[in-house]
């Protein structure tokens, strides 16, 4: 039997810093994971409404953000750079993209459509080519995504497998898949991941 209480005093900081799902693969056996789950939940502070002016400027704040995924985005891939130095003399721009990035930009379009900032056509027109640039490749035998794919040349990656990383990209495939006017479009690209190879007792 397991101590449900110690599991979540030992493993909070664990799952907020990580994600569930790398908790979930990794740490957690699955028969009592929904246990631990729910008083997670139970335990949660209630949900703060902002003011009126509050909620402005985080809409302010969202707005600046979309605007560096539409500056930063290559035409050629629909992929956004995660990392960039703006400098006069010397700009710089890393281009490799890892799978917790790859999560990032797909729930940047996912909120700047659910904030008002994009219209439906824009919604998927963002979104389809970063679907088309989510491409998994053979890692220790099995199709998966790698550590990290390059923004700005379609098929360029570096091999490797990130568990953390991808299960934020999960995370974020999970709602797109969800979102009704995404509704699924990230079913079959997951499906074809051989991910319950990957998982510990799976």
């Amino acid at each position: 039997a397991y101590n449900i209480a110690g599991v979540i005093t030992r493993n909070r900081r664990l799952i907020s810093g990580v994600g569930l799902p790398y908790f979930w693969c990794f740490k957690a056996p699955r028969y009592y994971l929904l246990v631990v789950l729910l008083l997670l939940h139970a335990a949660l502070p209630a949900v703060v409404q902002s003011s009126p002016s509050q909620s402005k400027d985080l809409l302010a704040d969202a707005e600046t953000a979309w605007a560096f995924v539409v500056r930063m985005t290559e035409p050629a891939t629909g992929l956004c750079a995660s990392t960039a130095f703006y400098d006069p003399v010397y700009p710089s721009t890393y281009h490799g993209l890892t799978m917790w990035d790859l999560g990032s930009l797909y729930f940047s379009i996912l909120h700047a459509h659910r904030l008002g900032l994009i219209d439906d056509d824009t919604f998927l027109k963002r979104l389809q080519p970063v679907l088309a640039g989510t491409k998994a490749v053979k890692a220790a035998g099995l199709l998966l995504m790698p550590q990290e794919i390059s923004t700005n040349r379609l098929g360029h990656y570096t091999p490797g497998f990130n568990p953390c990383d991808n299960g934020r990209l999960l995370s974020a495939l999970h709602w797109i898949d969800r979102y009704p006017l995404s509704a699924g479009l990230a079913r079959e690209l997951v499906a074809s991941w051989e991910l319950q190879e990957a998982v510990q007792d799976g």
